[in-house]
């Protein structure tokens, strides 16, 4: 929609200022399919008699507290032995609900989740003439365009891949243009773009490593967890937050015209900024591996699920950063003169 601003008591004779705005939409899912490997309801009770490799040969589990090491038996792990944090990390999996692509157990669990992209874009502007000599022209744009990804668990953290981000960018742009004599002219441009990123896992600010019985970490996100052989629990980042983020470009050239000599002078100046908080564990990230519920050099013995309940981790760790303000700034001058001489005589 655009058209002239008449105001009949400023103005008189010919229309001197027009606007122009425009509203774009867009709302697009794509669907995905996840396929995951999840622990049986017997393995999460500690029960590996029915745990195979490939091959279908049942997957020995031993006792990490036995020197030597010794099998648990009938591969089931005691109750008394199962650690409360294993046991409700292991219970936060949904259910298999399709028969597995190998008897090892892979991808036994599959469902639908959806990748949400909304788009807005708003464009507005306005042109003056002020006088004779002086014109004036504003845009503004804005840019909203927030992402989500839905999970398949039934609780909000867990899910490795359900998250949500939200973006937005401004830009606002002013040029006047100034004509001093009917040879010499001034544009000012000034263009001042603020936006923002936030990314956030789901589940953040719930209190989950309480819940889960998990100390010495911050209580504000879903930990990572990587059992081996299984789908992983929790986001590979909890928290990336830049804002603000502000870009400012001014530029000033004035412009010359005389004889057969067009000058150009001015300069520029771009300020930018961009200030971050990236809390890529705060949480901490856990991993379970074979190791620590298996015999020491031999094959086929030991399951991540069964070492995350026996509370064996084989590795963890805590990533954040500091707040992080950084900003740059850029100065130029220039001078230019195109002199188109006499054509030579042909």
């Amino acid at each position: 929609m655009g058209g002239p601003i008449t105001i009949p008591k400023l103005y008189s004779g010919r229309n001197r200022s027009f606007f122009f705005t425009s509203a774009e939409f867009q709302r697009q899912r794509i669907g995905a399919v996840r396929l995951l490997t999840v622990p049986t309801a017997a393995e999460r009770a500690g029960d590996f008699s029915r745990t195979t490799n490939a091959a279908g040969a049942v997957t020995a589990i031993y006792d990490p507290a036995s020197t030597p090491r010794t099998p648990f038996a009938g591969n089931r792990i005691p109750a008394n032995r199962i650690d409360a944090t294993g046991t409700a990390l292991a219970a936060l999996y949904p259910q298999p609900n399709r028969p597995p692509a190998n008897l090892a157990g892979a991808q036994n669990f599959v469902a639908n989740a959806v990748n949400a992209l909304n788009i807005t874009t708003w464009t507005s502007k306005l042109d003056h003439v002020i006088g004779d000599r002086d014109r004036l022209s504003v845009r503004y744009v804005l840019h909203n365009f927030p992402t989500y990804t839905t999970g398949v668990f039934e609780a909000k953290g867990p899910d490795p891949n359900e998250s949500t981000a939200d973006r937005r960018a401004h830009s606002l742009l002013i040029n006047h243009i100034h004509n001093l004599t009917p040879t010499t002219i001034n544009d000012f441009r000034l263009n001042w773009q603020p936006r923002f990123f936030i990314n956030r896992s789901t589940g953040l600010d719930t209190g989950w490593p309480a819940r889960l019985g998990l100390r010495g970490v911050s209580e504000r996100a879903f930990p990572r967890v990587n059992p081996a052989g299984y789908t992983s629990l929790g986001s590979g980042t909890h928290e990336r937050v830049q804002t603000p983020i502000q870009d400012m470009h001014i530029v000033n050239t004035m412009s010359k015209f005389r004889g057969n000599h067009s000058l150009k002078m001015g300069g520029e100046a771009r300020l930018s900024r961009n200030a971050e908080l990236f809390n890529q564990s705060i949480s901490g990230t856990l991993g379970f591996a074979v190791q620590g519920t298996a015999q020491p050099g031999v094959a086929n013995t030991g399951n991540a699920i069964a070492s995350m309940l026996a509370g064996m981790a084989n590795s963890g760790s805590i990533q954040s950063t500091q707040f992080i303000d950084r900003r740059a700034w850029y100065y130029a001058l220039f001078v230019h003169d195109d002199w188109n001489g006499k054509q030579p005589a042909t």
